[in-house]
């Protein structure tokens, strides 16, 4: 009996606790992206995903939700592409790209991840950074001016999947982009009839 009590009160005892969160996810990124998108792009990109070393250690990949895309390469509707390097549609840079990174964790819940923009030839031209605080286990809220036209700070907060998202690498996402909005038809003008 005296037993059994010693392990009631250890077990009693003994908190449980808060599972801490793990910024190396795939975060559904496209809060972070709205009204940035420009049309007619916005037309077919779908969202925005960030893959914070998760598919590929001490990388970021920044990747697009392109459902008829997907379609027509007989993928599931969930499945988001990336190519290696920026692409730039008109005076408008969609980071689907992968780069080199360095998470520096200030705490349990906040850090910053430093990113290397590079060219073509993988020379550094310049680095970026993302905050980041209130690390949950599905959920952060970031702080960048990544993805922002005007360069101003936003901040929002993203999820992450439960599941893994596959990723799929393709040569030429803008002219992937460009053939899809091709076979968008064309709305018929308003009348003033």
């Amino acid at each position: 009996m005296v037993a059994i009590a010693i392990l009631l009160v250890a077990f009693a005892g003994c908190k449980k606790k808060e599972p801490k969160g793990n910024i190396e996810k795939q975060w559904d990124a496209t809060p972070l992206v709205e009204g940035n998108i420009p049309l007619p792009m916005a037309l077919v990109i779908k969202g925005v995903m960030l893959d914070i070393s998760y598919t590929q250690k001490g990388y970021m990949i920044t990747a697009l939700k392109i459902p008829m895309l997907a379609a027509m390469k007989g993928l599931p509707e969930n499945t988001y592409f990336y190519q290696e390097e920026s692409v730039i549609i008109g005076n408008s840079e969609l980071l689907s790209t992968v780069n080199k990174i360095k998470i520096v964790k200030k705490d349990d819940t906040s850090g910053e991840i430093s990113l290397a923009i590079t060219d073509d030839t993988d020379t550094p031209i310049d680095m970026a950074k993302i905050s980041y605080k209130k690390l949950g286990v599905s959920s952060v809220t970031f702080s960048t001016a990544i993805f922002s036209r005007d360069k101003q700070i936003k901040e929002a907060t993203l999820e992450t999947s439960p599941e893994k998202i596959k990723l799929v690498k393709i040569d030429d996402i803008e002219n992937e982009l460009i053939a899809l909005l091709g076979n968008l038809p064309l709305t018929p003008r308003p009348t003033d009839e």
